[in-house]
C-alpha cells in the first residue's frame, strides 16, 4: 500500500498546573482562548464549533495540522471521560480514540498507531503532537512538517523536533545533539541524549551552546519502525496489539488488553532507550503553555488590568472583568467561572501541591476541581 501521512494528537491531560482555568471538566486543551495567529500567512480555516474569535488549543492543533494532512487522517487520542467534550468541539465526524483508562503517552500512542495499521498497513508515516501547545507562525510550521515527512520517506529513524532555547528555562526537558560541524544551517542531527529539567545554572549554559534544544514532545516515524523498537523493549506487545480493538470500526481499545500496557511516558518507555533518533531544529515560536504565567503572557490581551504602585502583575479574566492591583508586586491574578486565584508568581511551580491540597480537603467542593 502507498505510504500515507497521519497525525496523532494526544489530548488526555488534565493540566493541573493551570488550575483554576483548567479543571477535570474542562482540561487545558479545552479552555476557550482568543485566537492568536495574526502573524500567520493566512488565518486558519475554522472546522470547529466555536465562534470566529474563540477557539481552544486542541482546535488550533487540529486546524494547524489539517493544513497538511486530510481530516480523515488525523486521530485524537483521549480519555473516555473527555470524549463528549472533544466531540462537541468539531462540526464534522472525526476519529477519536477513547482510552478506557489513562496510562500516559506511550500506551496512548500505541493505540493510535495500531488503529492506523488496522486501517492501512505498517508503512504509514505518522506524526505525534500534543493538543495543548502554542505554535506560530503557521507557514514555518507547515514547512517543518512537510520537511519531516519527506525525510521519513527515505529514512528509518524516529525524528524529534527540537526548539532552540530563547531563554534559560527550568520548565522543559532538553535534547542534546552531537555537534554538526559540517553544515552551517540546521539539518537533521544525531541525538546524543536527553536532559531532564535542569537547574538555572545549566539552563543558562545551554543557551550559549548550539547543540541543546527544548524537547517539544513532537515526533515523526514510520509505523513499522516505531513498533519494532517498542516490541524489542516490550515483547508482550506483539501479542497484545492485534487484540487491542474488537473490530475495524472500533475506536475504543479493549480494557482487558489496554490495562496490560505499561503505564509510562513515551520518553521513558522508548526514546531514552534507543539510538535510532534524529533531531530537526525548528525555527518557529513554541510554547507548551505549561504554567499560568505562560497562559497569561500568550492570551491575556483581552483582559483589562489597572495597576497603581505595583510591578510585575499578571492577570487574566475569563469573564472579561477589569482587574486592579494596588501597592503589590510579583502577583498573578486569575478569574475563571466564579473562581478567583491569587498567587506569588515565583511560587507557581508549587501549584500542583496546592491542587493536591484542594483535592484532599473535605471542605473544598470537588466541583471547583
Amino acid at each position: 500500500m502507498k505510504e500515507d501521512r497521519w497525525v496523532i494528537i494526544l489530548a488526555g491531560g488534565c493540566g493541573e498546573r493551570l488550575w483554576p482555568l483548567s479543571t477535570k471538566r474542562r482540561p487545558k486543551h479545552l479552555i476557550p482562548i482568543i485566537r492568536q495567529f495574526q502573524n500567520s500567512l493566512k488565518p486558519l480555516p475554522l472546522k470547529t464549533n466555536h465562534l470566529k474569535n474563540n477557539t481552544t488549543l486542541l482546535e488550533e492543533t487540529f486546524n494547524r495540522t489539517s493544513q497538511v494532512i486530510p481530516d480523515d487522517r488525523i486521530l485524537i487520542v483521549t480519555k473516555k471521560e473527555q470524549y463528549p467534550l472533544i466531540k462537541n468541539c468539531f462540526r464534522k465526524n472525526i476519529t477519536i480514540i477513547k482510552e478506557p483508562i489513562g496510562k500516559n503517552t506511550f500506551p496512548a500512542i500505541l493505540s493510535g498507531v495500531q488503529w492506523i495499521i488496522n486501517h492501512s498497513d505498517e508503512n504509514q508515516l505518522i506524526s505525534v503532537f500534543s493538543a495543548d501547545q502554542f505554535i506560530s507562525p503557521l507557514h514555518k510550521f507547515i514547512s517543518c512538517i512537510l520537511r519531516s515527512f519527506r525525510y521519513l520517506q527515505n529514512n528509518n529513524n524516529i525524528l524529534l523536533w527540537g526548539i532552540k532555547p530563547d531563554r534559560p528555562s527550568t520548565n522543559f526537558g532538553y535534547i542534546k545533539t552531537y555537534h554538526n560541524k559540517s553544515r552551517a544551517t540546521p539539518s537533521f542531527l544525531d541525538v546524543a541524549g536527553f536532559i531532564e529539567k535542569p537547574d538555572i545554572k545549566k539552563a543558562k549554559k545551554f543557551i550559549s551552546q548550539k547543540n541543546y534544544f527544548f524537547n517539544a514532545g513532537i515526533f515523526f516515524f514510520k509505523a513499522n519502525v516505531f513498533l519494532n523498537e517498542a516490541i524489542i523493549l516490550y515483547p508482550d506487545l506483539s501479542l497484545l496489539l492485534p487484540k487491542l480493538y474488537t473490530s475495524i470500526s472500533s475506536t475504543a481499545p479493549v480494557l482487558e488488553v489496554y490495562q496490560k500496557f505499561p503505564t509510562i511516558s513515551i520518553d521513558y518507555a522508548l526514546l531514552e532507550k534507543i539510538r535510532n533518533l534524529k533531531c530537526l531544529p525548528v525555527n518557529f515560536y513554541w510554547n507548551d503553555v505549561g504554567s499560568l504565567d505562560d497562559f497569561v503572557n500568550l492570551f491575556a490581551k483581552q483582559t483589562r488590568l489597572i495597576t497603581y504602585n505595583s510591578k510585575n502583575i499578571a492577570a487574566y479574566s475569563e469573564s472579561g472583568h477589569i482587574i486592579s492591583a494596588f501597592n503589590i508586586n510579583d502577583i498573578i491574578i486569575i478569574e475563571s467561572n466564579g473562581k478567583i486565584f491569587v498567587a506569588d508568581r515565583k511560587s507557581l511551580k508549587e501549584i500542583r501541591g496546592f491542587y493536591k491540597f484542594l483535592s484532599t480537603n473535605a471542605s473544598v467542593p470537588q466541583s471547583i476541581l
